[in-house]
This record gives structure tokens, C-alpha cells and sequence, in this order.
């Protein structure tokens, strides 16, 4: 997915919404996101807007919000060093997909 382009055809930044499902045993999966999950993002340069952690019928899914695909992909798609920690916890294989945000929140 590459970043939206402006009417006047130069790169916004738009927020991203982006989701990571991993299979396997639920409790083996939150269990080793628990002991992984400080370690890696210390090695992150950028944090989420939100984040979720949930077990499913078939493993885990990570949703976040954050500002802007660039800023997923330097912080944790294209992170070297946060994604060998995480294989090295032995996190299986996840699908991402990665969706540009519409609206976050209710109005007032």
C-alpha cells in the first residue's frame, strides 16, 4: 500500500489502520506476546495511536492505529531489529493488512 495523494498530487499523510493475525494456540500466542511485547518495542522509533491485543478461535490479532504508513513501516515493518525479536520469541508467521482510516471516534 503506498500513501494517498493529495488532489494537488503530492503525498498527505494519512493515518492507517493496520491488523496482524498470527495462528496458533491462543494462550501459547498471548503468552509469548506478553513476554515479547516490551523488549521489541523498545526497539521501535515510534509508537501506535492505539493498540489492541486479542485471542481468537485460531491464535491472536494485533490491531493499531498509526499516523501514517511511513511511520508503521519505519517502526515496525521495515525494523530489522524489531522483527528478529520477534522471530527470535518465535512468533509464527502473520498475515497484515494494512487499511487508510476514514474516521477514528464518535462525534461529539
Amino acid at each position: 500500500m503506498s500513501l494517498a495523494k493529495s488532489r494537488a498530487g503530492g503525498e498527505r499523510k494519512v493515518a492507517v489502520l493496520v491488523v496482524f493475525r498470527a495462528e496458533g494456540d491462543p494462550e501459547m500466542l498471548l503468552a509469548r506476546y506478553d513476554q515479547t511485547l516490551a523488549d521489541a518495542i523498545s526497539l521501535a522509533p515510534a509508537r501506535p495511536e492505539a493498540h489492541y491485543c486479542v485471542a481468537t478461535e485460531s491464535g491472536i490479532m494485533l490491531v493499531d492505529v498509526w499516523s501514517s504508513l511511513a511511520e508503521l513501516q519505519r517502526a515496525i515493518i521495515e525494523n530489522e531489529d524489531f522483527q528478529a525479536k520477534w522471530r527470535a520469541a518465535g512468533w509464527p508467521e502473520e498475515t497484515v493488512e494494512v487499511f487508510e482510516l476514514h474516521n477514528s471516534g464518535w462525534p461529539a
